[in-house]
């Protein structure tokens, strides 16, 4: 059986292989055949041509036509292809290239049927009509074929083995769009068939607007036009594609409001028509997606990523790898996100989240859902780092779900009563019965608007927190919990439990301790939702600052009874407070450096402790809130002692109208304060409208009490002083004003307060008033008494000062050596009203006056007024502050100097508004200056007014700052008059102590000389007083002095700069009192001066320096006595005689002269000269030697060269009349050449000015007499 079977199949196998050898050797020949037949076809060119335009609707025109073989397949290559036109004459298409491989069977039948189409370089202008129909250009248009014709030919494409459009080039135009036709070059598509295979390939370049690169490859099995039967891939890849630049056409079939940039490369993965995967990188920018239910589009920035979407029969998965989103900003790294979506079950992962972008983008959406609308109320911020989100059920009504997320300063904004936070970091897991969360926070805020004023910020938190859902509640805890913040650290527990029944009140307890806590930010932590309004205000104002060492808090009960009044729960606030600042009342200095323990049990405060009130020690201070019968209280007792210059630095720093500062009416302004004190102080803070009330005693330990404007002091004060909040209602004191004994008393009568006080000034008492220069001139004791008595529309004041035994020797006009003449000084109430009250000043009839005071504020306030000295007749006071006048007889300042302006001067008591005085003989600086009136006001800083006399007349200015004094006059007139004969001269003055003085008038004269303008500036010095300026004006001259005036000891020097000019010496001297002694000239006197003592004793023979004289142009007059002394250097009236006897015509009625000059040296009255040179027309002279100024001597040598020329006579006839002339020529006659221009004459002057003796000496050239006159 087997050998059968297999004869059997040895047989068959035979018998195949001769059949298939048969086939090949039939099919070599038939190729064989067809290759040689085949070039034949190029023959039949016309009858090709001729099939074509049967087929065709236009006339084709063929051109080369050449043959070639598509593998087995026989092809034509026809080249310059033309579609003409409807009339024949013109081609409309053209292609460069057509290849057309042909199909074995119809071919040998002689018909054609295509095996493969690939046309090349076809240029293609595709339209649309405005009418919807499209044409290819030249062509007529064509209706939309019907759906059996598209499928008809869908079926002959997919029937074709292979089709192909290369390197061609297409336009469309679209006449329904206003914008350029679109061209597309490089066209290349081929489609392959194999059977149900097909494979699709597109490419070509865009217009740069539309697409930098696009192309579209597709592998599938089955007509996806056909059935849904079908699967394979398809690979999208564009870049830079635009989504606005899309033709019309396109966007007809897209939402209007799609817009975008994308770059992608996918593909895509089809099973059974449907989309099975996606992969590939991709990326957008400017994207705007419009969403069904969405009334405004999805709008993104930019997104990129690697896109991985699959999807399977039970929903589908989508990751997103390397991914970068910017929403609405740069984009960021969002590392991964995975998301699963199924029919009850959805879950997301994301690597990052930016949520500042994220809700930055909804805010832009808001209002498109509810959840978007309170997400972005609530405006989360920070990130969210592996996030992890898992639904079960629908989107908006999960059955349950799963979140865990690593939150970085993350952020939840405030808003009404809900909390808000940022900056909060740590581990989050929840789901929806409980959840736990780990804080590993820095630089967090949180704001709980229903317990605090402030956000809470902490530099770091830590600690868990969890929760929990219960049967009947929900429970919250803290544990672990650790808070370090700029002011503070905290540490503590807490729990809380919120019943599912709101009309339970949640339960919570905290216990915290804390530690190292900033007072100043304690207000931060105050509970304003669970305290009362004006006890929070308090709170607020009186702890101001400190430094919380450690403390504790508890709490618990019931949240909806805080604060727990009736007793249900508890809360209590303990903590030790060390360099605290406590502000008892407000616009009083506080309490610093205060060490208290502060304890809040419930609703009520109470603080113990001690602390500083600048230099008081206040002990034993308790401050507590408390029940009165108008409502709350704050209570405030403590104990203070200290200096009472402190307490009266205190007391005068209460801010004007602050609470219990009424009694600070009776403190007299600017008291001065030693000694100790003791103060107790009982203030009652209502918090409501009530006032404030205060009670208190201050008891006085040997102090003193010193009013600086005058002097007077009180001492060795013993005794108490009580008060309340209306003010002084006991007291009794005893010590010493002024040097003597002295009670006050003070106590309530019938309700008025009576106030007594008397005592005596002893001398040494009045003379820390007067001064150490003007007590020494005055003595004996005065008696004195006070009285005051208070009513409600004002009150009654008496005092009085007795006068009898008071005795004075100071200079007139208070020189009263035997006793005043008047017995007492009385201050009287005059009238009185509700708000104003006038006392009467008098003493006799020399002195009279009102003063007024008025209630401001409570208080009575020195008003205005004005006392009177000498006058009988006073007008009465107006404007605001004192008047002080005076009318004198006479009054020497120079007796007056040495008393006044003492070292440590008082300043100007601030309530003197005015000054003046008239007198009728003012002597000053050993001058008489007749009448003068001084009228000075009050302004600002300074003193104003005006002086009028008859020597003076215009307006001053007097300064005083600190030890500066500054007296400015700007004048009109000043006159110095002559001294008196009989001055005397007294000590000199320390110029350190005068003035800074400037005195400007616009017309100066000293006795009765008018030296012009004057202006004087000097101001002292550390070491006397500098002279910045001595100016003299006149028309034709100016006197610029300049120096300094120096003090050390007893010793004074003075050093001066001195420079005159003068464009007219014999107005100069005319304006002087020296008049006819010169005529014309130019003068220019520059010096340099000094001497051991004061200006004002200037002596020659004390004078030193030096000096230089110019002077130009002029002549003496006369030789006489006076001229020659302008210059300082000789006198030529003694011996102007032996000129006159040798040279009468020159010198005998005068000297012209071109110029003079000199240099010279003074040294203690002599002046010293080697090159004093006199130049004219008739002479020279030369002169050396030593003038003593102060000896009134001569020690001269004098050369003198005689000019007589004929320019001489004619000079003399013009200058002193023919007479002179005349004389000249007879000399020159007479003398011939024993006169001539060498000759000189020699003058050796010796002696004192009045009778000098001069040896004179005749030289000619080598010859020489010689003669000696007395």
């Amino acid at each position: 059986m087997k050998k059968k079977l297999h004869r059997f199949s040895l047989h068959v196998g035979r018998w195949t292989w001769y059949a298939g050898a048969a086939v090949l050797l039939l099919l070599s020949v038939a190729v064989t055949a067809a290759r040689f037949m085949l070039p034949q076809l190029v023959e039949h060119k016309d009858e090709i041509e001729a099939a074509v335009n049967r087929v065709s609707p236009r006339a084709v025109r063929l051109g080369k036509l050449t043959t070639y073989w598509d593998g087995l397949y026989p092809g034509l290559h026809a080249e310059g292809v033309e579609v003409m036109a409807a009339d024949r004459s013109t081609p409309v298409l053209r292609l460069r290239e057509v290849r057309v491989s042909l199909a074995w069977l119809p071919l040998l039948r002689r018909q054609f049927e295509i095996h493969s189409l690939e046309v090349t370089g076809a240029s293609l202008v595709f339209e649309r009509l405005a009418d919807g129909r499209y044409r290819l250009a030249g062509f007529h248009p064509v209706q939309p074929t019907d759906e059996g014709q598209g499928e008809a030919f869908l079926q002959w494409l997919f029937r074709q083995n292979r089709l192909a459009i290369l390197d061609s080039e297409l336009t469309w135009r679209d006449a329904r769009d206003a914008g350029k036709p679109l061209k597309f070059t490089h066209v290349n598509l081929t489609l392959r068939n194999q059977g149900e295979r097909h494979h699709l390939g597109a490419s070509a370049v865009f217009p740069p607007q539309l697409c930098r690169e696009c192309s579209l490859v597709a592998d599938v099995s089955g007509n996806p036009f056909e059935s849904g039967d079908w699967s394979g891939q398809i690979y999208l890849r564009a870049s830079g594609l635009d989504m606005v630049a899309l033709p019309r056409i396109a966007r007809e079939r897209l939402p209007a409001e799609l817009a975008g940039r994308l770059d992608v490369r996918l593909w895509t993965r089809w099973e059974g028509g449907q989309l099975r995967r996606v992969e590939g990188p991709a990326s957008a920018s400017g994207l705007r997606l419009p969403l069904k239910g969405l009334s405004v589009p999805l709008t993104v920035r930019e997104i990129k990523g690697d896109v991985d979407w699959k999807a399977d029969d039970r929903g589908w998965r989508l990751e997103l790898g390397k991914l970068e989103l910017g929403l609405t900003q740069l984009a960021w790294s969002a590392d991964y996100l995975r998301f699963d979506y199924r029919a009850d079950e959805k879950a997301l992962e994301v690597g990052h989240v930016n949520l500042g972008d994220l809700t930055a983008f909804v805010d832009g959406m808001r209002e498109q859902h509810e959840l978007l609308r309170r997400w972005s109320e609530i405006h989360p911020e920070g990130a969210l780092n592996k996030l992890k989100l898992k639904l079960v059920g629908e989107w908006d009504a999960p059955r349950d779900y799963s979140l865990s997320a690593e939150l970085d300063s993350f952020g939840l904004r405030q808003r009404a009563a809900a909390p808000g936070v940022r900056g909060l970091s740590g581990r989050l897991d929840a789901n929806a019965d409980s959840g736990k969360f780990y804080s590993d926070s820095e630089e967090i805020s949180l704001a709980l608007p229903e317990v605090f004023r402030r956000p809470l910020v902490a530099r770091q938190a830590r600690g868990w927190l969890a929760w929990k859902k219960n049967t009947e509640d929900w429970t919250v805890t803290g544990e672990q919990l650790r808070l370090t913040a700029s002011d503070g650290e905290a540490s503590g527990e807490f729990a809380l439990h919120v019943p599912h029944d709101a009309a339970r009140s949640p339960t919570l307890r905290i216990e915290a301790d804390f530690r190292n806590l900033n007072g100043a930010e304690a207000a931060r932590y105050y509970p304003v939702k669970h305290l009362s309004r004006s006890t929070l205000e308090w709170m607020e104002q009186s702890f101001i600052g400190g430094r919380i060492t450690k403390g504790r808090l508890l709490y618990d009960g019931p949240t909806r009874a805080f604060p727990f009044a009736d007793g249900s729960g508890r809360f209590e606030i303990r903590g030790h407070v060390r360099d605290g600042i406590y502000s008892y009342l407000p616009g009083w200095e506080p309490v610093r450096k205060a060490e208290v323990d502060v304890v809040i049990d419930r609703d009520q405060v109470r603080v113990t402790g001690e602390g500083r009130i600048g230099a008081l020690v206040a002990k034993d201070v308790v401050v507590q809130t408390q029940r009165a019968p108008d409502g709350e209280e704050i209570s405030v007792r403590a104990g203070i002692a200290g200096p009472v210059a402190e307490t009266l630095r205190v007391l005068y720093g209460i801010r004007p109208g602050s609470a219990g500062a009424d009694w600070t009416r009776y403190l007299p302004g600017g008291l001065q304060g030693a000694g100790d004190g003791a103060l107790t102080l009982d203030v009652r803070v209502p918090l409501g409208p009530s006032p404030v009330r205060v009670a208190g005693e201050y008891r006085f330990r040997k102090a003193s009490l010193r009013e600086p404007a005058t002097g007077a002091a009180a001492e060795k004060l013993d005794g108490f002083v009580h008060f309340g909040d209306d003010g002084l209602r006991e007291g009794q004191l005893r010590g010493r004003l002024l040097g003597g004994e002295a009670t006050w008393s003070a106590a309530l009568h019938e309700g008025r307060l009576q106030m007594r006080g008397q005592g005596r000034i002893a001398p040494e008492g009045l003379a820390s008033v007067l001064g150490p220069r003007v007590a020494p001139h005055v003595s004996g004791g005065i008696p004195w008494s006070a009285g005051w008595s208070h009513a409600p529309k004002g009150g009654a004041l008496a005092f009085e000062l007795g006068l009898q035994e008071l005795k004075s020797r100071l200079p007139a006009p208070l020189n009263y050596p035997n006793g005043l003449p008047v017995e007492r000084l009385t201050v009287r109430t005059e009238s009185t009203t509700a708000d104003n009250h006038v006392l009467a000043v008098s003493a006799g009839s020399r002195v009279g006056g009102r003063l007024l005071f008025q209630r401001q504020g409570g208080a009575w306030q020195f008003v205005g007024g004005r006392v009177g000295f000498g006058e009988e007749r006073l007008s009465p006071p107006r404007g605001r502050g004192l008047h002080l006048s005076a009318q004198l007889d006479a009054l020497d300042l120079d007796e007056w100097f040495p008393l006044l302006g003492q070292e440590g001067a008082r300043e100007t008591p601030s309530w003197l508004a005015r000054v003046s005085a008239d007198v009728r003989a003012l002597e000053l600086l050993d001058r008489p200056f007749g009448r003068i009136a001084i009228d000075l006001m009050r302004d600002k800083d300074a003193w104003s007014g005006t002086v009028s006399g008859a020597n003076a007349g215009g307006r001053m200015r007097y300064a005083r700052r600190g030890a500066t004094t500054q007296v400015d006059f700007d004048l009109n007139t000043l006159t110095l008059p002559a001294v008196r004969e009989t001055a005397s001269a007294g000590p000199d003055t320390d110029p350190r102590r005068l003035p800074a003085l400037t005195v400007r008038s616009k017309s100066f004269q000293l006795r009765d000389m008018p030296l012009g303008e004057l202006d004087f500036v000097a101001r002292p010095t550390a070491a006397g007083w500098h002279v910045a300026r001595l100016n003299l004006t006149r028309p034709e001259s100016q006197l610029a002095v300049a120096g300094d005036w120096r003090s050390a000891g007893n010793a004074h020097a003075s050093e001066f700069d001195v420079r005159l000019t003068s464009s007219d010496i014999g107005k100069t001297l005319a304006a002087i009192g020296l008049s006819d002694q010169m005529a014309g000239g130019e003068l220019k006197v520059v010096s340099h001066l000094t001497w051991p003592a004061a200006p004002a004793k200037l002596r020659l023979a004390l004078l030193s320096g030096n000096a230089e004289i110019t002077a130009e142009k002029g002549r003496f007059l006369q030789l006489k006595q006076g001229a020659g002394r302008l210059f300082g250097i000789l006198d030529l009236s003694a011996i102007g005689r032996y000129l006159t006897l040798d040279f009468s015509p020159i010198f005998g009625q005068g000297f012209v002269y071109d110029r003079i000059h000199s240099k010279a040296t003074l040294e203690r009255g002599n002046v010293y000269t080697d090159d004093l040179s006199l130049r004219g027309p008739s002479a020279k002279m030369n002169v050396r030697g030593r003038i003593g100024l102060a000896a009134e001597d001569f020690d001269l040598t004098m050369n003198v060269q005689p000019q007589l020329t004929d320019s001489l006579t004619i000079g003399s006839l013009a200058v002193f009349g023919p007479q002179v002339a005349a004389t000249v020529l007879a000399l020159q006659k007479l003398f011939k050449k024993e006169i001539t221009e060498t000759t000189r004459v020699s003058y050796v002057v010796k002696g004192p000015w009045d009778n000098p003796t001069v040896t004179r000496t005749l030289q000619e050239g080598n010859k020489a007499a010689s003669g000696t006159t007395e």
